[in-house]
């Protein structure tokens, strides 16, 4: 009874998750449900209807004949017009407008919830979720749930009206249901973790493909094509093992369900064959109980396969669901106090990362003076990035806090803080789209002539001007028909549009060659000016002109000063600082 119980709340459970999905278009889809409801349910009566003509014709009273298929007639037709009514979410594009609008509400969510939760999904994942689960949420749900509409209503009202032609023949009818149900239900529980661990292995194969065809080039140069192709390959194999399990268990239960109907529809045949001929039932009654178990028997059997796709798209709903559950980031609707400057304070900051009790930051105060450059240095893991992602509120800290200008970063909208912070990053991402446009996307009012002189400024504009096609140029893939010197000036030239008051370089020049590092400095020179500036850098030659420069070990402060002092009081810094030295000199030599 328990387990009854659980899979009834499961089933509301699913259904009210197809009603969630449809949005604002709610209204539309009841309609249809009640609507397919009505239908089924006047064609069950115009089954039941049936009898009455079989006897007109045994008995030839014509009037009566008439009548009755007047009266089956009038019940199709309306039946047909409520099922043409049901067709309206599909025809007048409710489904595709909610599909519209659930993708919009997963991507301004995407939006809202801390990176560091999106971080945990991969890209993958997501793009099953975003195009898979909310693609058969929409597209199949009103098929599906209609189809299981009609292959409920339609035997338990005929079972309901056989038992005013005949009692016996309805109770056996009647004893088909629940054994037939209580089956399914007994199985569901199975049938539900083999369709999850279907869809999760599925998930898992397609966020390895999507990997696997992100990150080719590096695959293909550390020459690892095969390890990569052997995981696909066995998440596949995954899949495929999964599949044929499902089969094998799934295949005998739903023969005997399908068996179980049939021989129940044959017993009550057979047993109305054995009253007709002791004279206790009529022939007619038979006649008509075999033109309808006929139509009987094709919506129940069918019943087993629509509850099983109602299954999968339950799965797919509890994805999105999961994924629309996860809890956005808090933030004033509205810029109550703004900042006095661009000073930047960590004040006794303490975060660790959800899932893991080691603090990456420990107890860790700093300051960035306004229209300063403050310098980070450190070892791997020491905790610069974190510092930097806090500070854009990829995630929060969970003790103390960060201040601009001695207003909590907590305090501010998150695209207001968004607009005070230009972040160039060491792996530059382009979109596909034009170089015009990609640049304009530091400000996307920005005039041309603005966007020409950011590229001027930025050292970008010479090479844009000798391409065929200049600024209306297509990027690639992520750029990858440009350099890595080209791509960091084009992010710069639009860093350098956003005209932000603080900026943050994190690692801009460490993969480039001397020629474009040169251009690349230019560039930042100006990017930089009247800035308040934070660059995370290995190189120390590219920041011995701070104004501070912050050394972090094991998530806190290890020392700080500028480059002399540093190297005055020697400790880690100078240490790092004569090590490069030694190498810079190496290379020279060789």
């Amino acid at each position: 009874m328990k387990k009854l119980l659980q899979n009834i709340n499961s089933s509301k459970e699913t259904f009210s998750q197809v009603i969630k999905a449809s949005g604002q278009y709610q209204r539309q889809l009841k309609l249809t449900f009640v609507y397919n409801f009505i239908s089924a349910l006047l064609l069950a009566v115009l089954l039941t209807r049936l009898y009455p003509v079989f006897d007109a014709i045994q008995w030839l009273d014509y009037a009566k004949l008439i009548e009755n298929l007047i009266i089956i007639l009038v019940l199709g037709l309306i039946s047909l017009g409520f099922r043409f009514l049901s067709l309206n979410y599909d025809m007048d594009g409710y489904s595709v407008k909610a599909g519209t609008d659930l993708r919009l509400e997963l991507g301004d969510h995407l939006r809202k919830i801390p990176l560091e939760k999106l971080y945990q999904k991969r890209s993958g994942e997501l793009n099953a979720i975003f195009l898979g689960n909310v693609e058969e949420a929409i597209s199949y749900t009103s098929t599906i749930t209609s189809l299981v509409i009609f292959s409920v209503t339609v035997p338990v009202v005929v079972t309901i009206a056989m038992f005013f032609v005949d009692w016996r023949l309805g109770l056996i009818l009647l004893a088909i249901f629940p054994f037939s149900f209580g089956l399914y239900m007994w199985r569901r529980p199975a049938f539900n973790r083999g369709f999850s661990y279907l869809a999760s292995a599925v998930q898992k194969m397609n966020a390895e493909l999507v990997e696997l065809i992100q990150g080719i080039a590096v695959i293909k140069s550390t020459n690892t094509v095969s390890n990569n192709l052997n995981q696909y390959q066995k998440l596949c194999e995954q899949v495929n093992k999964i599949q044929r399990i499902g089969q094998e268990k799934g295949g005998k239960p739903n023969l005997i369900i399908a068996l179980t109907i049939e021989l129940g529809l044959y017993l009550a045949i057979a047993l109305g064959s054995v009253w007709v001929v002791t004279g206790s039932l009529g022939a007619t009654v038979v006649a008509v109980m075999m033109v309808i178990f006929v139509r009987f028997n094709e919506m129940f059997s069918s019943l087993v396969l629509y509850a099983a796709v109602m299954e999968v798209l339950g799965i797919g709903y509890k994805n999105i669901t999961d994924l629309l559950s996860i809890e956005e980031q808090k933030e004033p609707s509205e810029i109550i106090k703004t900042p006095e400057n661009y000073t930047i304070k960590y004040d006794h900051v303490s975060f660790h990362y959800e899932n893991n009790d080691s603090l990456i930051l420990d107890d860790i105060s700093l300051e960035f003076k306004d229209k300063s450059m403050t310098a980070i240095v450190g070892g791997s893991g020491c905790g610069k990035s974190t510092l930097i992602r806090l500070l854009m509120r990829f995630s929060d800290v969970q003790k103390g806090s960060i201040k601009i200008g001695n207003v909590d970063i907590r305090e501010l909208p998150i695209e207001y803080l968004m607009n005070l912070i230009t972040i160039v990053f060491q792996d530059v991402y382009l979109f596909n789209d034009t170089l015009h446009n990609n640049i304009k996307m530091g400000k996307f009012d920005a005039t041309t002539e603005e966007i020409y002189h950011a590229a001027k400024l930025a050292q970008c504009h010479s090479f844009v001007a000798k391409l065929p096609d200049g600024y209306n140029t297509m990027v690639n893939d992520n750029g990858n028909n440009f350099s890595g010197g080209e791509k960091q000036r084009i992010s710069i030239a639009r860093a350098l549009l956003k005209n932000s008051p603080i900026v943050i370089l994190d690692e801009p020049t460490a993969s480039l060659d001397i020629e474009n590092e040169l251009a690349v400095q230019k560039a930042i020179e100006e990017l930089v000016k009247d800035k308040t500036v934070i660059v995370i850098s290995h190189r120390l030659t590219t920041i011995k002109g701070a104004d501070n420069i912050i050394v972090l070990e094991n998530g806190a402060v290890l020392e700080s000063g500028k480059h002399d002092y540093l190297l005055d009081h020697p400790k880690t810094y100078a240490d790092f600082w004569n090590l490069q030295q030694s190498i810079d000199t190496i290379q020279l030599t060789n």
